[in-house]
């Protein structure tokens, strides 16, 4: 097994793990995506979280029948000075 260093360091408030070009291009990571993380033997493992497309996700929309569950934002009754 390869070894790879990493660093963590403080960024804002948070915290955040550096990884080279190696790492990524051997485990398939890109910037962007998510991961998610747990502890397996008191070591943190990190593993890549699949989330749909943009595509996939307005498909299952529509053959959930295309509805929206949330309530309406907008009424008809104008609330400041909008011209109606």
């Amino acid at each position: 097994m390869a070894e790879i260093e990493a660093k963590i360091f403080k960024h804002g408030n948070s915290q955040a793990i550096t990884l080279n070009q190696e790492a990524l291009y051997k485990t398939g990571l890109d910037v962007g995506d998510i991961l998610e993380c747990h502890i397996e033997d008191e070591k943190l493992v990190f593993e890549k979280k699949e989330v749909p497309s943009f595509k996939e996700q307005i498909q299952a929309f529509y053959q959930n029948g295309g509805t929206y569950k949330e309530p309406e934002i907008f009424d008809d009754n104008p609330e400041g000075r909008e011209l109606w």
